[in-house]
């Protein structure tokens, strides 16, 4: 899973006054901080920003996530996988993308709340306590080290973001019904979720569905599990929950299975097969990034959410060799049962890919060619390997046998 980025923004439409400002903003953080039962530790200052300032902070920290070109080869795997157009200008899109929606954000590296300038009309209190939230968790948790990726992990990044998202989604909404009351709350944040996901603003025709999703995603994703939580503890279990954060999206698609379901670590040891290629990326889809490998348009969510039901972890290699690319990967299951389903959701992928894909779901392994690529895969113990490589690879064999031999659980850490 990518586009991982840890940048906090009202997405609802938050229009700014700028003649209100510092006033309004206490004012708020101190019902807020009642509502969601986080003491105020220190003051949080307001500023306003144009639309060119909170431009080059989206650059700043798109920069900052994404340091040299490491962006670019995101969006030439992206493409790859059919999850954006082959012709996208990745990093201006983004950057558009996220501006766009940005209405105010809370900045944890200066300890400040931003407003933007150029909307009309008056603040709407409950989003600008949906931000001063993070100036809370700021404050007793730490955002600023949560806000940074996890290293080769952006499924567990997105979890977490998720989670602080979430929780400050809720207590919006808590703040907009003067209180914690879980009867209200619940169909409430449900009717939050539907309506973000189908926000005029965030539907696009012209931004992809995946990244659309994946930007609506931290918003919604944690709901399910927050207020399972809170039905037993209030907000000390999402407190608790910072604490000790979910570790995959599949613990939040299947919340039931937090915290004891944890992920089977996976590493790929390939170097003795690359010969002339190069690693480019290193990274792992999650759950939520398999359900986007199956239904990259949105068109068959339902089926890639089934199929990719039982993951148990993953990892991905993203090659590059001059200007050609390719992928290497493993995927493992819960139980060994489950491997075809993902046999079948990969072909799924494929065949939204390549001209003439693989019948996968009919083999436990094969080789097959279509659209100038080499394709195989392997079914392993407790899950399948497979290798995407251009027809002028002389490698694919070596990397295949290279990525099913390592294709297993490692010891934890």
């Amino acid at each position: 899973m990518t586009t991982a980025l840890s940048i906090f923004f009202a997405l609802i439409g938050l229009q700014a006054n700028t003649e209100q400002g510092q006033g309004l903003v206490d004012d708020v953080l101190t019902v807020t901080s009642e509502i969601r039962g986080l003491k105020v530790l220190r003051p949080v200052k307001a500023v306003s920003h144009s639309k060119k300032q909170i431009l080059a902070y989206v650059k700043q920290r798109i920069a900052e996530e994404y340091p040299g070109d490491s962006l670019e080869e995101e969006g030439r795997l992206l493409k790859h996988l059919g999850w954006l157009p082959s012709e996208m200008d990745y990093r201006a899109t983004l950057e558009e993308f996220v501006t766009a929606q940005v209405a105010g954000y809370f900045d944890p590296f200066k300890e400040r709340f931003v407003l933007a300038t150029w909307l009309p009309g008056l603040i709407q209190k409950p989003i600008i306590a949906h931000e001063l939230v993070h100036a809370l968790q700021d404050q007793h948790f730490g955002l600023k080290k949560a806000l940074k990726r996890i290293p080769g992990n952006d499924d567990a990044t997105i979890a977490r973001s998720a989670v602080i998202e979430g929780d400050a989604t809720i207590a919006m909404l808590a703040y907009s019904m003067g209180g914690t009351d879980m009867e209200a709350l619940v169909p409430a944040a449900a009717s939050v979720a539907e309506q973000t996901r189908n926000a005029p603003t965030l539907t696009t025709r012209h931004i992809p569905y995946y990244m659309r999703m994946s930007l609506i995603f931290p918003y919604t994703g944690a709901i399910d599990l927050l207020l399972k939580k809170m039905e037993k503890q209030k907000w000390a279990g999402v407190d608790a929950l910072h604490k000790n954060y979910p570790q995959s999206t599949e613990q939040l698609l299947h919340p039931e299975r937090y915290p004891y379901d944890k992920p089977l670590p996976v590493h790929l040891t390939i170097d003795s097969a690359l010969g002339p290629w190069q690693e480019s990326l290193r990274n792992r889809f999650g759950e939520l990034g398999f359900r986007f490998l199956g239904s990259p348009t949105g068109k068959q969510d339902d089926l890639a959410a089934q199929l990719s039901e039982g993951w148990g972890g993953d990892q991905y290699v993203f090659l590059k060799k001059g200007a050609e690319r390719g992928v290497v990967a493993c995927v493992l299951t819960d139980e060994p049962a489950k491997r075809s389903k993902y046999r079948t959701l990969v072909e799924l992928s494929l065949s939204a890919r390549y001209n003439q894909p693989p019948a996968m779901s009919k083999a436990k392994r094969g080789q097959s060619m279509s659209d100038g690529f080499q394709i195989a895969w392997r079914e392993v113990d407790q899950g399948l390997a497979w290798v995407e490589l251009p027809d002028t690879a002389a490698r694919a064999k070596e990397l295949l046998e290279a990525a099913a031999q390592s294709c297993r659980a490692q010891k934890r850490p």
